[in-house]
């Protein structure tokens, strides 16, 4: 008899490109976090070490992608105001 626990598939939501590429929809395949349905080179999604690249739901997704939209505004504002303020000079 095996008592191998039957793992099953969950569907998650990568956000660690969502700037740029947008919310990917992927699978789990296996506890080790091994992902399909995801061309990001090398990407895992362990339950262990989550972080902030991948959610359960798909509200948790948009919500940090909408945080990295404003960080991102941010940090072009900040770009901004250094180049306004950047003199060049002729030597």
């Amino acid at each position: 008899m095996n008592d191998t626990p039957v793992y099953t598939p969950e569907i998650i939501y990568i956000t660690r490109y969502a700037i740029t590429r947008g919310i990917v929809k992927a699978r789990r395949k296996n506890s080790y976090g091994d992902v399909e349905g995801c061309n990001f080179p090398f990407f895992k999604a362990h339950a262990n070490a989550r972080g902030i690249d991948w959610h359960t739901s798909l509200e948790a997704a948009q919500n940090r992608a909408e945080e990295m939209r404003k960080n991102k505004i941010k940090a072009y504002e900040k770009a901004i105001e250094r180049l306004k303020k950047l003199k060049i000079t002729r030597s």
